[in-house]
């Protein structure tokens, strides 16, 4: 397995593997969202990974940039969407991916990644819970026990609240 840097030419292959792998009530929603991030400008870009064998894509995740205007030195992304073949799923290709992406951000020096999901899954990666009234994401969340962080390397500057914006791929209130 090749694990890489997305290409616009990836576009429908990573809008047909979202299709494929999430529920009928999202698959449209998370395919979209997936090719919107690809294409769209960002500073610093968005880090989009897709993990392929013998030329077929078999998994992809992206990770975009997040910022709080009160904090400019601070340096965060947002991992997601993520997503593998579901008749790969359960091989470590979600790991692979995941694990890749964070080693980039950490190289980078991003502080923290949020992430929007299953804390049972993101655990396992370090993430946790992370307090929406004090680590605020960008829109209003339908399960907040989904909102979790990950510090990659400490953040001097403290406060009492961060009030974080995303890309305009994300600025969706159907995906919060």
């Amino acid at each position: 397995m090749l694990i890489r840097t997305a290409q616009a030419s990836d576009s429908t292959k990573i809008e047909t593997l979202h299709l494929a792998a999430f529920p009928e009530e999202e698959r449209e929603l998370v395919a979209r969202l997936a090719v919107r991030l690809l294409a769209e400008p960002a500073s610093p870009p968005t880090l989009s990974l897709v993990a392929e064998t013998e030329e077929t894509l078999i998994g992809h995740v992206a990770y975009s940039p997040m910022t709080d205007p009160a904090h400019p030195g601070l340096s965060a992304a947002i991992l997601g969407p993520l997503a593998v073949v579901p008749d790969r799923q359960g091989q470590g290709i979600g790991t692979s991916l995941v694990q890749t992406g964070l080693a980039q951000l950490n190289e980078a020096a991003t502080q923290w990644v949020f992430v929007y999901g299953d804390p049972a899954y993101y655990g396992r990666f370090g993430f946790a819970p992370s307090d929406p009234t004090i680590y605020r994401p960008p829109y209003p969340l339908q399960h907040p026990d989904g909102w979790q962080k990950l510090s990659l390397r400490p953040y001097s500057e403290c406060s009492a609240s961060y009030d974080f914006t995303c890309v305009p791929a994300l600025a969706d209130v159907s995906l919060w």
